[in-house]
Order: C-alpha cells, then sequence, then structure tokens
C-alpha cells in the first residue's frame, strides 16, 4: 500500500516537473511522497535481515561479527533503551536529509523519490547498514567538492565502520581531482587490469578463508550477470547523455558538483570484473543510483521538455530490468516487506 502510494504520487508529481515548475511547488509537491518514503524505511518492522538486527542487541558475540561503528550505535541506543527500531528511525531520517541536501537548487524532487522507489528501496530496507553506509558515502561528496580531504576521509571511515565495502570508495576523492580525461582513462585502465586480476584475487581469497569460499565464489544466477551489466551500462549512459546535453549550460557555481556526482557514478566500473565471481559486488553499482537520479533531477532545469522526457525514458529502462529481474526470481516478499510497518499497524488497529 505505502509503496504504491508513494509512486502513484511521485509519479504523478513528475510528469507536472516535467513540464516546468517552481522550486517551491516542486517542494510542496514532494511532501507526500517523502513523507511515504521516510515511513517506510523509518517505522518498518519486518523484513530479510530484521530479526538479526534485533538479535545484536541481545547477542553480544553476534553484535561483535558487526563493524565497530554499528557496534557503538548498538550501544548507545541500549543505553537509552530503544532497539533496532531506533537505528531504522535513523536510516530513514538520515535518507531523507540527504536526498534534501544532495537536490539543493533542484526542481524535480519528485524525479528522486520515484526512481528511489522503484529502485533500490526494496534492497535498501532489508540491508540497514549498507544503506547508512552508502548515505555517509553520498554526503562526503559534499567535501569532495569543497576540497574538504581530512573531513571527506573521516566520512568515509564512519561509512566503513558500518560496512566495511565502504573502504572500496576511500580512493575516490583521489580519482575526483584529476582532469576528466585522465579521470576517465585511469577509470579504464584500472578495470582492465582488476578485470585480468580478479581471478587471482577471489582464488586468494578463498584460500585464506576456506570456510567462507562459498560465499565469496556466490555468482549471480542464471542470465543475472548479463542483467547486471547492461544495468550498469545504462547507468553510465545515461549520466553521459545528460551531461552531453547540459555540459555548456550549467552554472559555473554548479559545475563543481555536478563534476563530482557524475564521476562518482562512474567510479564503481572499476568492481564490474569481479561480478563475474562475486554477485555481492552488484551492490557497489546500485549504492550509487541514488546519486544518478540526483544528478539527472538537477540536470532537468537545464534541458528542454524533449530531453527530460529521453531521460526519464532512460531512467526507466534499467529500473525495468531490475523489477522483471525480481519477478522472474519471485522474489516477491521484498515488496511485501514494505508494508510491514508500524505506522500501518497503528491505522489497521485502530481504523
Amino acid at each position: 500500500m505505502f509503496i504504491l502510494i508513494a509512486l502513484c504520487f511521485s509519479g504523478f508529481f513528475l510528469l507536472l516537473e516535467l513540464t516546468g515548475l517552481s522550486k517551491f511547488i516542486s517542494r510542496y509537491l514532494a511532501v507526500t511522497p517523502l513523507f511515504f518514503l521516510f515511513a517506510m524505511v523509518a517505522f518498518n518492522r519486518d523484513n530479510r535481515d530484521y530479526f538479526n538486527y534485533e538479535r545484536a542487541f541481545y547477542d553480544e558475540y553476534f553484535r561483535d561479527s558487526f563493524e565497530p561503528g554499528y557496534g557503538l550505535l548498538i550501544e548507545v541506543l541500549k543505553s537509552i533503551g530503544l532497539g533496532h527500531e531506533g537505528i531504522i528511525f535513523i536510516a530513514g531520517s538520515l535518507l531523507i536529509v540527504t536526498m534534501l541536501r544532495m537536490l539543493k537548487g533542484s526542481l524535480n524532487v519528485n524525479l528522486v523519490v520515484f526512481f528511489y522507489c522503484a529502485f533500490p528501496l526494496i534492497y535498501d530496507i532489508n540491508q540497514t547498514r549498507n544503506l547508512i553506509m552508502y548515505l555517509v558515502l553520498v554526503l562526503a561528496l559534499i567535501y569532495v567538492v569543497e576540497n574538504k580531504k581530512i573531513k571527506f576521509y573521516l566520512m568515509m571511515l564512519t561509512a566503513a565502520s558500518f560496512h566495511l565495502i565502504g573502504l572500496f570508495y576511500i580512493p575516490f576523492y583521489w580519482f575526483s581531482k584529476w582532469d576528466r580525461k585522465k579521470f576517465m582513462r585511469v577509470l579504464k585502465l584500472t578495470t582492465i587490469t582488476l578485470g585480468i586480476g580478479a581471478p587471482l584475487v577471489i582464488t586468494g581469497l578463498s584460500l585464506l578463508f576456506p570456510d567462507k569460499a562459498g560465499y565469496y565464489l556466490n555468482r549471480p544466477p542464471g542470465y543475472g550477470i548479463i542483467l547486471y551489466f547492461v544495468c550498469a551500462i545504462f547507468d553510465y549512459f545515461t549520466v553521459w547523455w545528460v551531461d552531453k546535453k547540459i555540459g555548456l549550460n550549467i552554472v559555473e557555481d554548479e559545475k563543481p558538483r555536478m563534476e563530482v556526482m557524475y564521476r562518482f557514478v562512474w567510479f564503481p566500473v572499476i568492481s564490474l570484473p569481479f561480478l563475474f565471481f562475486f554477485a555481492e559486488f552488484s551492490r557497489i553499482q546500485r549504492n550509487v543510483l541514488l546519486v544518478k537520479y540526483i544528478y539527472c533531477a538537477i540536470a532537468m532545469k537545464y534541458m528542454n521538455i524533449k530531453q527530460r522526457l529521453i531521460t526519464v525514458f532512460l531512467l526507466l529502462i534499467p529500473v525495468s530490468i531490475y523489477t522483471f529481474v525480481v519477478f522472474q526470481y519471485r522474489q516477491f516478499d521484498l515488496y511485501n516487506y514494505l508494508d510491514e510497518n508500524f505506522i500501518k499497524y497503528y491505522l489497521d488497529r485502530y481504523f
């Protein structure tokens, strides 16, 4: 119910935004979709990992298997009498804050809400540590724009303390300070090098940690690997196409922010070789989708109506593919969990 309301409202308002609306009206129209998005995340009460996360509050040995930042947050919440519901409330609040902070100056808030609700919300609501990690990571991009290296790395360490996959993004600051041609050239060379070395890395990990070898060698099922690559290609093509259409029109003050987001969407290309061996690497690509949506939303004000429609169409293609995969593998529970919600429980009980 909540997801349908959020999609219907944000989808309808997105169509209105494409025709051109004032910033005030756009933000006003986004209030309802943002509320339902916030409610779905912040008041969720069941998902695939929910009870394992709850277990960490009373099983100290299990809690120690998590990263230290997440463990510290658990201790803080326990000290004030809260459980896992406190963590997901923080995650929901952080999601909305991140969206609004990064969308500063945008007239297309509903575009981000619609596409985020379409995908990857169904995974983020399950993977709470990963969600918090990449939201901190997205906020850290502000310090890349402002050339505040120390603050960026502190944010990166904070992100990695919630999920170790955050370490993957640490080199981004260094990469982002090159001119674009060098940045793209280094990305290409790094991807090729990792593509050659990936089998050795995976083999080494399986030898060092034989008890987790099955996890390291967890390949995407069936044609999943092809679809992951197709979606990634559309991600890169979309920001490339948008960049070509708006490049000369961006106001000077906004260029640094747009350039950082553009490069951030491209950065995960170096992880793609590992997808042949390890399905979990798909989340690295998934973690930049929010930034891709924000980048396109900000770019809309520099486009004509035809270009806006093409951008929305390009965004719809990978979302449709991801949705097809979810239905193909009959993962319907991912949608059902969106209605396992404290607010819905309350409404059902009293109304």
